[in-house]
């Protein structure tokens, strides 16, 4: 059974889209935490960090440790450019160089 108030949530809770939404203090969209479970954020070192989540039938259902390791894990990480992944590749090789 998932948590329907965000003041009381435990670390076993299991949190909707919009759930975690409400949870997060800037309250991003829903679109932006399905879109973190699909595409994900680009770290640094080019690989993706996912949100994962389980199903409920055709609800996903996020716990909240896999949110907490998911922001853990992006605290580090600067915002997404767009789509420009060719401009992270070139600065990635500009910082290898040493430029």
């Amino acid at each position: 059974m998932h948590s329907t108030s965000t003041d009381s949530t435990s670390k076993n809770d299991l949190l909707t889209m919009k759930d975690v939404s409400a949870f997060l203090p800037n309250r991003p969209d829903v679109s932006t935490i399905w879109r973190w479970t699909r595409r994900g954020v680009l770290a640094p070192d080019g690989t993706r960090i996912r949100l994962k989540t389980l199903r409920a039938g055709r609800t996903p259902l996020i716990r909240r440790t896999d949110l907490d390791a998911f922001l853990a894990a992006c605290a580090g990480v600067p915002a997404e450019r767009g789509s420009s992944e060719r401009l992270r590749k070139v600065e990635l090789e500009a910082e290898s160089m040493g430029v």
